[in-house]
């Protein structure tokens, strides 16, 4: 779990000078966070202040953040940081409905975050779910969150699929694997070579129980990844290339496939069962076919003279991937095409990281 560089925080930050001797209270302007300073905790004049944020090392995935926001609590006497203290102070986190919107009641907890052991650990609190507040009490600071279990552990981009029973046979629903959509609908992945279209191996799938699981409607289902195979079907000879969103290109001859993709083409070639078939968008096809040196959008080239720089062609150009934002956007090397010195798109932006229209399901 890496942590981020460059925090990111928000208006509600507050700095405040407590005095040892008589100790006292400091909150964030808000009032979702306090700290309780008992007399004689610090020796001196302290500066206290509490820093919410909204970029912080990341939690398991079944446990969310109240607020999306953690707290970092510090202690300055003169230029020392005060870290550990002699007497306990209180850490007390207020909390709304809405803030807590996706997580079980009564499951709320703080945790605190160990930077030797680079991870969250529970501190647990007292909970008034009247008042709406957590409290806990801690002799030491760092960065807090209030955290609860997420209602649903899915995400949109997740891939999900139900948890298995015990001796599940292969046909058993179970292995059924879903794209979790932005809608928060279930998409359909029809057969193993469309999945591999997009994802190399099945590492990553999210099991999800079945109360979960059936609160995903199903949309569609899942076409092969622009860029990647060509299809057919076995009724009708025409070979097609991909496009974003299943938009279907005739490949009207041998002559431009093998321009295009080289002397193996063919090797790229799959059938699509007639009742998937419709799932892609094919009325333009054939009036709108590949053209010779044209590379359908979605196609990842380059270019023998310079083989690890690497280009998605969109609108017509060619949009270099910086170096590691190819392996973010999920391309992989089997399906890069090396293309001919005369084929040369105008040149597009840049793409210097992971870009969801190019990497993720549509």
């Amino acid at each position: 779990m890496p942590a981020v560089t460059a925090p990111k925080t928000t208006a509600n930050a507050i700095a405040k000078t407590v005095a040892g001797a008589t100790g006292g209270t400091v909150e964030v302007l808000d009032k979702s966070a306090a700290v309780v300073i008992p007399a004689g905790a610090v020796t001196g004049n302290a500066d206290v202040s509490i820093t919410p944020t909204l970029s912080f090392v990341s939690l398991p995935r079944a446990i969310g953040a109240v607020a999306g926001q953690a707290f970092e609590v510090g202690i300055k006497v003169g230029t020392a940081a005060v870290k550990t203290f002699v007497k306990p102070l209180t850490l007390t986190f207020a909390y709304s409905d809405a803030m807590v919107k996706g997580l079980k009641p009564g499951t709320l907890k703080v945790q605190y975050y160990d930077e030797t052991a680079k991870k969250w650990v529970a501190l647990g609190g007292k909970l008034d779910a009247v008042k709406k507040i957590i409290t806990v009490e801690v002799t030491h600071l760092t960065l807090f969150v209030v955290t609860g279990d997420r209602e649903k552990i899915a995400m949109a981009g997740d891939l999900i699929k139900l948890t298995c029973p015990s001796g599940a046979e292969v046909t058993h629903a179970c292995r059924s694997v879903y794209f979790l959509g932005s809608d928060l609908k279930r998409y359909v992945f029809p057969n193993e070579v469309t999945y591999k279209s997009w994802y190399p191996d099945f590492s990553g799938i999210i099991e999800l129980p079945q109360e979960e699981l059936q609160s995903y409607p199903i949309r569609a289902n899942v076409t092969m990844r622009p860029g990647t195979y060509l299809v057919k079907i076995t009724t009708d000879p025409k070979t097609y290339a991909v496009e974003p969103g299943g938009v279907l290109r005739w490949v009207p001859s041998e002559e431009i496939a093998s321009a295009l993709y080289g002397a193996q083409w063919a090797k790229r070639i799959v059938d699509v069962a007639d009742p998937f078939f419709i799932n892609y968008a094919f009325a333009n096809a054939v009036a709108n076919p590949l053209k010779a040196g044209e590379y359908p959008q979605g196609s990842v080239i380059t270019y023998a003279s310079a083989p690890a720089v690497q280009y998605y062609v969109e609108g017509g150009k060619k949009r270099k991937f910086a170096p590691a934002a190819a392996a973010a956007n999920g391309v992989r090397s089997e399906f890069v095409i090396t293309a001919p010195a005369s084929v040369t798109p105008g040149n597009g932006t840049d793409i210097a990281a992971r870009e969801e229209t190019i990497a993720s399901i549509r």
